[in-house]
């Protein structure tokens, strides 16, 4: 899990969604009170929103 991809998609103007790329969860999770987060992407995970990420984060002992 600490080396799993993830994809946090964020808004970046009215129809623009950019995804940053990040090396594991830990690090995706500390970046989500910094941008206006649609969505994330975990690799082999799927993709859930983001106090469904916050959780599994949680619940693998990444709290924030």
């Amino acid at each position: 899990m600490s080396d799993t991809t993830v994809r946090v998609f964020v808004v970046e103007g009215k129809l623009t969604i950019t995804a940053i790329k990040f090396p594991c969860a830990k690090d995706a999770l500390l970046a989500l009170p910094k941008y206006p987060v649609l969505q994330v992407e975990i690799e082999g995970e799927g993709t859930m929103l983001p106090e469904e990420f916050m959780a599994y984060c949680n619940n693998r002992g990444l709290a924030n």
